[in-house]
């Protein structure tokens, strides 16, 4: 069928391929990427709460840089020494600088941000397989009909022999693009789950460690 299809269906299909050649490209590389974020996250927490200094967490976090957990614990370690920094430099020899919370908060929420976006990455191109392939195979399927009703007029017969072999060839552009589609649904909802899971642990991190910020350091708004 796909032999006997016109060269509008041949484009068609070869359109349909790429899309899904580079679906399953993308699903690959985020499955792959998802599975070792979240091995890394679970070491760096385990690491996290057996340290007794956040410099041990801070070295365990750069080594494990696929880790969306661990660049929010460096947004925030970067926030605390600043902020360390600066009460040491307007009271020297003073006591223990106040950390405040509102700037902490604000710079977890844009790591966690920058992390969820990062996580993201690539997935509007599932979004768009899923939604345009469709349509792309409907629309080589409306044009093999098209042909084949132009053949009944050439041959003036409707035949199931004259109109039977363009209809089959057309619909093969619709079954292609639903086997383009199907998977990049799947695919989508699978990996945007996966990422909100990344989220609510993200966030509970952000609790955690605020939690721990205000058991050690003195703290104001």
């Amino acid at each position: 069928m796909i032999r006997d299809s016109g060269a509008m269906a041949w484009a068609l299909l070869l359109i349909l391929a790429v899309f899904s050649v580079v679906s399953w490209a993308v699903i690959l590389d985020r499955v792959m990427l998802y599975r070792k974020a979240d091995k890394q996250s679970a070491a760096f927490l385990e690491t996290f709460r057996r340290s007794a200094k956040f410099s041990q967490a801070k070295a365990a976090a750069q080594e494990l840089d696929t880790s969306p957990i661990a660049g929010m614990f460096l947004a925030g370690y970067a926030e605390l020494a600043a902020q360390m920094e600066a009460g040491k430099e307007a009271n020297p020899g003073g006591a223990q600088a106040t950390i405040h919370r509102s700037p902490l908060e604000r710079a977890l929420q844009r790591a966690a941000r920058n992390e969820r976006g990062r996580l993201q990455r690539t997935m509007m191109f599932l979004a768009t397989t899923a939604a345009v392939c469709p349509f792309i195979g409907l629309f080589g399927t409306v044009w093999g009909i098209m042909d084949a009703f132009n053949a009944i007029g050439a041959y003036a017969s409707a035949d199931i022999s004259v109109v039977a072999p363009g209809i089959g060839a057309a619909l093969t552009t619709t079954a292609a693009g639903l086997a383009a589609a199907i998977p990049a649904v799947i695919a989508y909802n699978y990996l945007q789950t996966r990422i909100r899971g990344f989220a609510a642990r993200m966030e509970d991190f952000g609790l955690e460690f605020m939690a721990l910020i205000e058991r050690n350091f003195p703290t104001k708004a």
